[in-house]
């Protein structure tokens, strides 16, 4: 579990590297996409695994995970932290259990690594774009 975990973290310190380099100052909107890709994920392993009871749920959470993309496009990055902190939750409390099995081992442990690794990038890129506004 442990080693997921660091995996994840390590692939959100690859991809905070890419995106700043592909997206100077405009890495923000990459990581509004992801977070719905992130979702898409989930829903993408519910229909290969041919579990129709979650599919539902997964397409629900691309919806929710959604919100939060718009919400920080309209008002504040702050609403993409808190997206991405939420899919903690999503990866911990509904697919890191055996009632998920349409979803690979370890998957949900890297991913909740990942998040938290994005959702504290994000926290602290929010004073750095608001010092790039004011200038």
């Amino acid at each position: 579990m442990i080693i997921s975990i660091i995996i994840g973290m390590a692939c959100a310190i690859i991809c905070v590297y890419f995106a700043q380099r592909t997206f100077p100052n405009k890495d923000h909107a990459f990581w509004r996409v992801g977070l719905v890709i992130a979702a898409i994920i989930y829903v993408a392993f519910a229909l290969i695994g041919r579990n129709n009871a979650y599919l539902p749920i997964e397409i629900g959470g691309v919806f929710f995970y959604g919100l939060f993309a718009f919400l920080s496009k309209k008002h504040s990055l702050y609403w993409l932290a808190i997206g991405w902190l939420f899919h903690i939750g999503w990866d911990m409390f509904l697919h890191a259990g055996p009632n998920t099995p349409f979803v690979p081992l370890g998957y949900p442990e890297a991913c909740i690594g990942f998040d938290i690794m994005i959702a504290a990038y994000i926290c602290w890129l929010i004073p750095k774009r608001k010092k790039l506004v004011r200038q």
